[in-house]
């Protein structure tokens, strides 16, 4: 739904029903690449030509790919000076070419031509999510800088808490639907993730049913493995229980002691179901009711020439 709406605003789809209004006027010329009608669509970090320059980018190319009929090459350097420096990015030299800039930078340029081009509306699909922490909080000052004198953004982003920082509202959909708007003083992310899945949970009520005492779903006692030293866990059925370490060495070992990697290397007690389980291997660990997702499922936990369907059925 949110590209939907981010590839009607910029032209590329053109089959909807509803009216769209831009500065108080009905939103009609859809058949006008929308950086002409002072809209500009980032799709994608990567939305520059690489083998072109900074300058050339800006300047020489408009949205969609397409070159302006005529360009000076001095008018459009000094162009583009003014315009970094308006970004406060005037580390970047304008000759450079597009394809030895960062993510973050890459960002910046295109933010440059939504400048150059007149544009009062920058629309930005999923783009925070393609770029480190480091560079999301750098974005996210370089936008609310613009929105400061006047730009407006519409961010999408499959996560709420990429937008949380930068927007000053959120409407959320679910099923095609504006479901709910939060305002900027309204945000949090057990809010906007009840607004996203349709579903309340009542954290209250899983606590006093772990106090009444629910059934114990795995127990460890006092394992000792991998500089582990006497460590012991309780988890109950219906219970989501995070494990933090630095290294991940640790979390590891346990993950892979439940699927009995480690069997023969460890000491210590476990017990599923209320019943003592001596972890032998994977087939094992599965028959008894344990899976897992590991850090890089598509190397240790699918088989990529199998498709959806076959790597279900795989044993």
């Amino acid at each position: 739904g949110k590209t939907r709406i981010s590839r009607i605003l910029a032209g590329c789809d053109r089959e909807f029903s509803g009216e769209i209004y831009y500065h108080g006027a009905l939103y009609e010329e859809l058949s006008v690449p929308s950086c002409r009608r002072g809209i500009f669509y980032m799709p994608d970090v990567d939305g520059l030509i690489p083998e072109l320059s900074v300058a050339e980018n800006i300047f020489v190319m408009e949205g969609g790919g397409r070159m302006f009929s005529c360009f000076s090459s001095g008018r459009i350097d000094r162009g583009t000076r003014q315009i970094l420096d308006r970004l406060q990015a005037g580390h970047i030299d304008p000759g450079m070419k597009a394809k030895y800039l960062s993510r973050y930078e890459q960002c910046l340029i295109q933010l440059a031509r939504a400048l150059a081009a007149g544009s009062d509306l920058i629309v930005m699909d999923t783009i925070f999510e393609m770029l480190s922490g480091e560079e999301q909080l750098l974005l996210g000052r370089t936008v609310r800088m613009l929105a400061d004198v006047g730009i407006g953004f519409l961010l999408t982003s499959r996560l709420g808490e990429y937008l949380m920082p930068v927007t000053d509202r959120i409407s959320v959909i679910r099923a095609g639907r504006n479901i709910r708007t939060f305002a900027r003083q309204d945000y949090s992310p057990e809010k906007l993730i009840r607004a996203m899945s349709g579903a309340h949970y009542d954290w209250g009520k899983r606590k006093r049913a772990q106090a009444e005492g629910k059934e114990t779903a795995l127990r460890m006692e006092q394992i000792f493995l991998d500089g582990l030293e006497g460590f012991s866990l309780e988890l109950k059925k219906g219970e989501a229980v995070g494990l933090w370490e630095l290294r991940n060495q640790k979390n590891a070992a346990l993950c892979t002691m439940l699927l009995g990697e480690q069997k023969g290397r460890y000491r210590g007690r476990l017990l599923l179901l209320g019943e003592p389980f001596i972890p032998k291997d994977i087939p094992y660990a599965v028959r008894k009711g344990i899976g897992t997702i590991r850090s890089d499922p598509l190397k240790t936990g699918l088989v990529p020439y199998m498709n959806a369907a076959d790597n279900l059925l795989f044993p």
